[in-house]
């Protein structure tokens, strides 16, 4: 079919606008609202593509305040905890203690704790987050007597810790939905909806399905290995059998 001039030029126009779209999408993240063709312009629209803006610690006011920056001390936090878990495990295994469920069990702990705080690395970049030069995570050094501790005290310690960490957890959830005010594209954007709620939605579901069946099985531990303790003649036959046949 034989095209005329007109509609040869109507075709080129649209061919032009659509590659044009196309382009200022691969430039901003949020077209409509940063870089609407109307107001486009190429030197102001710097974003990354997928890089959602509040998790960009250059666009945060307070470099410690950002959301990058709390994502990141709770990533420290997760792997902090892991070397705890891993001290606390090995203290159980040594000969004169001789705890291997204890020792077994804590272990589990210390590698379900590193691989969170992995996880929530892995899933920061992939909202555009990054790890700063002052990454550090303080491995406890000289404090072994800490975790040198009988059974039961063991089991309260991994519960306090489980719970610190579950209220931050939550408190960088509710910080991912604070309304910020920043600038995009020459553009002041005051976001009073969620600031990221896709970020709030994973550190809230990690909460659910890791952390509180986490503190509910500690809890329960506790409860159970205290009552029996205490309803026996011989605690220390207790603490064998639940060593051997609960933990293991």
């Amino acid at each position: 079919m034989k095209l005329s001039t007109m509609q040869k030029i109507t075709l080129a126009f649209v061919a032009f606008v659509c590659l044009f779209g196309i382009s200022v999408a691969l430039n901003c993240y949020d077209v409509t609202k940063s870089c609407s063709i109307a107001d486009f312009d190429a030197s102001s629209c710097k974003t990354n593509v997928g890089r959602y803006i509040n998790m960009d610690t250059s666009l945060s006011r307070d470099k410690d305040s950002s959301l990058n920056g709390d994502t990141q001390n709770l990533i420290q936090e997760h792997i902090r905890l892991s070397t705890e878990y891993l001290l606390m495990a090995s203290h159980f295994n040594e000969w004169s203690i001789n705890r291997p469920g204890f020792h077994n069990y804590f272990l589990k702990l210390s590698d379900e704790k590193w691989q969170q705080g992995i996880d929530l690395l892995k899933y920061s970049i992939t909202r555009g987050g990054e790890i700063t030069p002052d990454f550090n995570v303080a491995v406890p050094s000289g404090r072994g007597s800490l975790y040198k501790m009988y059974e039961l005290p063991a089991l309260a310690k991994a519960l306090d810790m489980e719970k610190r960490l579950t209220t931050d957890s939550l408190s960088l959830a509710h910080r991912a939905t604070l309304h910020t005010t920043t600038t995009h594209a020459n553009k002041t954007v005051t976001n009073n909806q969620d600031n990221d709620g896709a970020f709030s939605y994973y550190l809230n579901a990690d909460v659910t399905q890791n952390k509180v069946p986490r503190m509910k099985d500690l809890s329960n531990h506790i409860n159970t290995l205290g009552i029996a303790m205490k309803s026996v003649n011989d605690p220390a036959f207790v603490l064998y059998i639940y060593d051997n046949d609960v933990l293991i």
